[in-house]
């Protein structure tokens, strides 16, 4: 029984190369550290139970195909990759709302630039206002550019925000 428990592949090529030496059991340790410990534990496992069949020893009947603690692996794997998947999911869709997000931020920013800009120009029309002064065709031009992208601004963050809005409604 215990000369079964040695692999087959290691058996084979162990006596192949060392017909007469007591290498063999160096090479079986050498290859034996090279499989992994549960996949050694399984291919142990394996034989030992063709072993006890083939002996009369155990019924095949008694060793079900899927036992408990496998049929629990594969139920948790398929649980977690729904859970992955759906994470993924959910990272694309934060991904797109973050990547909206700093585009209507940016708008943001350059709407407050816009409307600083508008201030500082209505402070030079009340000054030019109390000196009596006519605004000169800069000052007006300066005044439409502004209100102009001011209004373009607004206009494309309400735009931007009018589909998020239905978002956190639904």
């Amino acid at each position: 029984m215990e000369e079964n428990l040695i692999p087959d592949n290691v058996t084979t090529s162990a006596e192949n190369s060392n017909s007469g030496s007591d290498n063999t059991s160096s090479d079986f340790a050498s290859n034996r550290s090279s499989l992994p410990p549960l996949k050694n534990g399984i291919c142990i496992e394996r034989r030992v139970r063709k072993e006890l069949i083939d002996q009369g020893i155990l019924d095949p009947d008694d060793f079900p195909r899927d036992d408990e603690i496998l049929s629990e692996i594969k139920r948790v794997r398929t649980e977690l990759s729904a859970i992955a998947e759906y994470n993924s999911n959910e990272l694309k869709k934060l991904y797109t709302l973050a990547k909206d997000e700093m585009r209507r931020l940016e708008l943001k920013r350059k709407l407050d630039s816009v409307d600083q800009e508008i201030i500082e120009t209505y402070k030079k029309v009340v000054a030019a206002k109390q000196k009596r002064r006519e605004l000169t065709k800069q000052e007006r031009d300066d005044i439409f550019r502004l209100t102009e992208e001011q209004k373009k601004l607004s206009d494309q963050l309400e735009a931007m925000l009018a589909p998020g809005l239905n978002n956190t409604v639904n």
